[in-house]
C-alpha cells in the first residue's frame, strides 16, 4: 500500500516512468493464477472504487493491479485505513483473505515520512521505506532511480 502524506501529488509522468522502468512485463512469481481469481479481484476493486485515492492527471486511482499484485493508493492515512478495511471486507465476502504479514505501507513524501498506524483485523501493517512492485523499487522519497 502506498500513501502520499504531506507531499506533492504523484504526476502521470512519474507513473509512466515507473511503468517503463519495470524489468519485465509480468508479475514475479507463479503465473498459474486462475481466471476466476482474477474476476473476483476485479469485483473486489469495483466494489471499492468509491474510496478516495490519488489524483493522477485528471483521474483518481485508489489502486494499481497486475494479476494478483496490488498497490493501494491514497492521499492520507485515514483514507488508506478505510480503503484497506473495504478491500479486506470484500475479499472476505468473496472467500479470500488478505495476508496481513505480506502487506506493507510506504509513505511517499519529500519530507521525513510520518509513521502511520494502519490496521487490518486488529493487526498493525508494517511501514517500510521501500518495496518492489513488478521488479521496480518504490521508496518513501519517490526516487525512481536504480
Amino acid at each position: 500500500m502506498v500513501s502520499n502524506l504531506d507531499g506533492p501529488p504523484i504526476i502521470a509522468a512519474e507513473v509512466e516512468y515507473a511503468l517503463k522502468k519495470m524489468k519485465s512485463g509480468k508479475a514475479p512469481g507463479f503465473d498459474n493464477i486462475s481466471t476466476k481469481i482474477i474476476k473476483v479481484i476485479e469485483f473486489i476493486f469495483r466494489e471499492t472504487s468509491k474510496y478516495h485515492g490519488l489524483n493522477i492527471g485528471s483521474r483518481e486511482f485508489n489502486n494499481i493491479r497486475y494479476a494478483d499484485d496490488t498497490v493501494l493508493l491514497t492521499e492520507n492515512a485515514e483514507d488508506l485505513q478505510l480503503l484497506a478495511e473495504a478491500v479486506n471486507k470484500h475479499s472476505n465476502d468473496a472467500g479470500l483473505e488478505m495476508n496481513v504479514k505480506k502487506t506493507k505501507t510506504v509513505v511517499i513524501t519529500e519530507f521525513p515520512p510520518k509513521v502511520t498506524s494502519i490496521k487490518i483485523k486488529g493487526e498493525s501493517i508494517e511501514q517500510v521505506s521501500s518495496f518492489k512492485y513488478l521488479g521496480q523499487e518504490v521508496n518513501d522519497s519517490n526516487n525512481l532511480d536504480d
